[in-house]
């Protein structure tokens, strides 16, 4: 019952952003912290989005992405997101598992794959766990983001000072997770280029049949088609880049193992 009653006003002190206090709280009773990072970044999150129709609404959607000039306060997300990361640094750390930095990588990408993760916090599975980092890019769809985080894994990898000969300390990469991320990007790339050749096959048709004309309407079409274009090339250069960092990776390491 004590313990619940320490839970409740953990809780009821982060609602009140007594983090501090809530955080104290915690250590004493030995109460997990996941409630004060949830929080911060739902608040972190929050900030940005008000943020970001304050902006939209000096101009709209079309404004805000053309115009150079329009601006908006980002005191209060920059604010939010210092905080997240004190109180990371403060009790996120090797005798927590580092579960809390974690955490808030998963929360951040379960409500937006796209945003775009701090460098502090993602620079840290560079030498710690990458996998944990990789898959949760893969759990939630960031395809891209899981490849281009993985190249940067491997090449620091073959850093001279890094690089360790095939004996039982040697470093481990996540094999079997640079096996899914290929299989996923084959069949992405495949995928796309058989919608961008049937649209292009459709193109033709239409074009004959319409004496080659060109109508407002096919706008959209041939913007969605030039982004699913962009997409194909990125995604064929992220393999391309992959493939040749696993390839020298694996060169470093046997030439290594010679000697």
């Amino acid at each position: 019952a004590m313990m619940m009653d320490a839970r409740n006003t953990e809780v009821m002190l982060v609602q009140c952003g007594d983090y501090d206090e809530a955080t104290s709280l915690a250590l004493l009773y030995d109460l997990d912290l996941d409630v004060v990072f949830d929080f911060l970044v739902d608040k972190y999150l929050g900030a940005l989005a008000v943020e970001r129709d304050e902006l939209l609404g000096k101009g709209g959607l079309y404004g805000a992405s053309q115009s150079k000039t329009l601006q908006t306060d980002r005191t209060r997300s920059t604010a939010a997101l210092l905080e997240l990361q004190k109180y990371l640094d403060r009790h996120d750390s090797a005798k927590t598992n580092h579960r809390y930095r974690l955490g808030v990588v998963e929360k951040v990408l379960m409500k937006n794959a796209d945003f775009h993760l701090q460098p502090w916090l993602t620079e840290h599975y560079l030498t710690h766990n990458p996998e944990d980092l990789i898959r949760l890019y893969l759990q939630y769809g960031a395809l891209e983001k899981a490849a281009k985080f993985s190249s940067k894994t491997i090449q620091l990898a073959m850093k001279k000072e890094e690089l360790i000969s095939r004996h039982p300390n040697a470093r481990w990469l996540p094999y079997s997770l640079l096996d899914e991320i290929f299989k996923s990007l084959a069949e992405e790339i495949t995928q796309l280029g058989s919608r961008l050749q049937v649209a292009a096959t459709a193109k033709n048709v239409l074009g004959v049949t319409n004496g080659f004309s060109r109508s407002e309407s096919t706008q959209p079409t041939k913007r969605s088609a030039k982004a699913e274009e962009k997409r194909l090339e990125t995604l064929k250069e992220i393999q391309r880049q992959l493939e040749e960092d696993m390839q020298l990776y694996l060169e470093n390491v046997e030439r290594e193992s010679i000697f």
